[in-house]
């Protein structure tokens, strides 16, 4: 009998203890993949809206570069996102003498942008600087009726 408590303590007790952490690693794995599952389908719906949004949009952080466009950004100047995100600065799309620069408050302005062939065009341009986790970022909403038409054309 001694040796059968004793058997129990020194072998099946820690294999029970191992049991217990594995279930609650399983637990804790389980929550950690449905919380990326709903952070990644969150990501492909702003996504997808951005998307299908009837704007260009361009996302900038604090000292110009671009880090995410939507589809009419790309069909509208001719770049892919690979060359561009984190490549190109907001400045080289405007054919005027623009320069970025963060401000606490919405602009909007008319200017000239630039198409990756050359090709200029009038838009319309609004742009916000907002603040996320000590990181500032602008973003860029370009509209324009000779800009969406063109864009238009090249999504068909």
């Amino acid at each position: 009998l001694l040796y059968l408590v004793y058997y129990m303590e020194v072998l099946i007790f820690p294999v029970m203890l191992i049991a217990l952490n594995l279930t609650e690693v399983e637990a804790a794995y389980r929550q950690v993949a449905d919380l990326l599952q709903e952070r990644t389908q969150s990501e492909h719906d702003l996504q997808f809206i951005l998307d299908n949004s009837l704007d260009i949009i361009l996302i900038v952080n604090n000292v110009g570069l671009l880090l995410s466009w939507n589809r009419r950004a790309e069909a509208m100047f001719g770049y892919n996102e690979a060359q561009t995100t984190g490549k190109v600065h907001i400045d080289e799309l405007f054919s005027s003498n623009y320069w970025h620069k963060n401000t606490e408050e919405t602009s909007e302005f008319e200017a000239m942008m630039e198409n990756v062939d050359g090709g200029t065009f009038p838009v319309t341009v609004r742009f916000k600087t907002v603040h996320k986790d000590d990181e500032t970022y602008s973003i860029y909403v370009i509209t324009g009726q000779t800009a969406l038409r063109q864009v238009a054309d090249n999504l068909t």
